[in-house]
């Protein structure tokens, strides 16, 4: 039962990780700058500054139509 638990939790974590990440990228290209991003995520301006360096993950439905059959 404390695995499942541990198991839901760490899912939960990731899906949080990708919500951020893509809410920062849209602030970002939306034309936020880093530090309202950073002020209003709570995140420091390099911590921002890292994530938009790396580009964003597609989702399963978007990345099942670009590769090749």
């Amino acid at each position: 039962m404390a695995a499942a638990a541990v198991t839901a939790a760490q899912q939960a974590l990731q899906t949080a990780r990708r919500d951020l990440t893509a809410a920062i990228h849209a602030a970002r290209h939306a034309g936020q700058s880093v530090s309202r991003i950073a002020a209003r995520t709570g995140l420091d301006p390099v911590t921002v500054r890292n994530i938009l360096a790396v580009t964003p993950a597609q989702t399963p439905a978007s990345s099942s139509s670009v590769l090749p059959r």
